[in-house]
C-alpha cells in the first residue's frame, strides 16, 4: 500500500498542499483560518499522517522526550512541582522539554503542537485551562498526557492535584476561629481551577461559619505586583469598611498585599490578618513570616512523573484523580482582629 502523503491529504480536503503544511506547522498554522487547521489537523488524525517526512522509518524509535508546560517559571511552587516531575523522568531516561505558556492560550497551542511534531513520548500539563481543552483531548488520543496543579472541568484526562478546595477551607476556618467576621479573597486568574477552587472552598467554608465574605478582588496574574495593586485599590476605602483579614490565592499576591498594607499605614496582623497559599520560601523568610497553606508540591510532582511514566510503558489511565492533601501552617500574619 503506498504511503500516504500531504499531498493525498490536501486532495482528500480538496485544499492546496501548502495551505495543508502550514495549517500543520506550528510556526506557521496562524497564517490559516482557524477552522481550516482544525479540519486538516483532525483529518490527519483520522488517517494517521504525520507531517514529520522520515514517519516511516521512524514511527517505532523512542524520542526519549516528554513535553512539559508550565504557566509561570518565576513561580516557586511551581517549579518545586516541576524538579520532583524531572527527577522521576530522569530516573527512567527521559528528558523534560520545558515551555512556559504565560497563560496565553494561543502560546499554549503553539507550544503543544511544537509538542506533537517533536514526538515527544507523553505531554505534562502544569498550565491546563478550559481554552486548552479540545487540543489536550486531541492531543490524548495518541499521546500519553496528564494534567499536575490545574484540573480540567469538560475533559476527563489523567490527573495529579491538591485538594484545593479543602486548602481554602483551613483558611476561612482558621480565620473564623480567630474572630473574624469580614473576610475578602485576592483571586488569581479564573481561567485556571486551582483558584476557582480556592474560591469555591473559601466561601463555602465562610459561609458554614456564618462569616461574611467581601466580593473578591480578582487578579489578572498571580504576581506580588498584582497583590499591591489590589491592595491598594482596597486600601484607598474607607478604614471603617475594610475587611479584617484577606487570603490572597497565592504567597506572591499575599506578600504584595502587605506591602501595599505597609504604604497605606496599616500594620499586619494588628489592623488585618493575611494568609497566603503555597508555603513559599519567601513566606517563610519575609519580615513578617506569612500564614499560609503548605502545596504538596513534591507528592503532586512524583506522581504526575510516576502517571507519565506508567502510560509511556503501556499502562492504563487511572479513572480517578491522584488528590493531595494540603496543610495549613500558621505564621505571624494572622491574630485575632482589634476592635474598632
Amino acid at each position: 500500500m503506498a504511503q500516504f502523503t500531504m499531498k493525498h491529504l490536501a486532495e482528500s480536503l480538496g485544499l492546496n498542499p501548502a495551505t495543508v503544511s502550514r495549517a500543520l506547522d506550528p510556526d506557521k498554522s496562524h497564517l490559516v483560518a482557524e477552522a481550516t487547521r482544525l479540519r486538516v489537523i483532525r483529518a490527519a488524525e483520522e488517517v494517521g499522517y504525520t507531517p514529520d517526512p522520515a514517519a516511516a522509518s521512524t514511527r517505532r524509535r523512542r524520542s526519549s522526550t516528554v513535553g512539559i508546560l508550565v504557566p509561570d517559571l518565576a513561580n516557586e511552587a511551581i517549579v518545586n512541582v516541576l524538579r520532583a516531575v524531572g527527577d522521576v523522568l530522569e530516573r527512567n531516561d527521559l528528558t523534560a522539554l520545558i515551555a512556559e505558556s504565560a497563560d496565553s492560550p494561543e502560546r499554549s497551542r503553539r507550544t503543544l503542537e511544537r509538542c506533537r511534531a517533536r514526538r515527544v513520548e507523553a505531554i505534562i500539563s502544569l498550565a491546563a485551562t478550559e481554552a486548552d481543552a479540545e487540543l489536550m483531548a486531541s492531543l490524548a488520543r495518541t499521546i500519553p498526557t496528564v494534567l499536575a496543579i490545574r484540573t480540567l472541568d469538560s475533559v476527563k484526562l489523567p490527573t495529579v492535584c491538591c485538594d484545593d478546595v479543602r486548602g481554602a477551607a483551613l483558611v476561612a476556618d482558621h480565620l473564623a476561629d480567630l474572630g473574624h467576621t469580614r473576610l475578602i479573597q485576592l483571586m488569581g486568574p479564573p481561567e485556571a481551577a486551582t483558584f476557582r477552587n480556592r474560591a469555591r472552598g473559601f466561601e463555602t467554608a465562610a459561609g458554614l461559619r456564618g462569616v461574611m465574605s467581601a466580593p473578591t478582588l480578582f487578579a489578572a496574574h498571580a504576581t506580588a505586583a498584582e497583590g499591591r495593586r489590589l491592595g491598594e485599590q482596597l486600601f484607598s476605602g474607607p478604614r471603617d469598611q475594610l475587611p479584617t483579614a484577606v487570603f490572597a490565592h497565592n504567597d506572591s499576591m499575599a506578600l504584595g498585599l502587605v506591602e501595599a498594607a505597609r504604604v497605606a499605614g496599616l500594620r499586619v496582623p494588628h489592623d488585618l490578618s493575611v494568609v497566603g497559599y503555597n508555603d513559599t520560601t519567601m513566606a517563610r523568610d519575609f519580615s513578617l513570616p506569612l500564614t499560609t497553606v503548605r502545596y504538596p508540591a513534591q507528592d503532586v510532582g512524583t506522581q504526575a512523573g510516576v502517571l507519565a511514566v506508567s502510560l509511556i510503558q503501556g499502562g492504563t489511565a487511572p479513572k480517578k484523580p491522584f488528590v493531595f492533601p494540603p496543610q495549613l501552617v500558621v505564621r505571624e500574619s494572622t491574630a485575632r482582629p482589634r476592635s474598632r
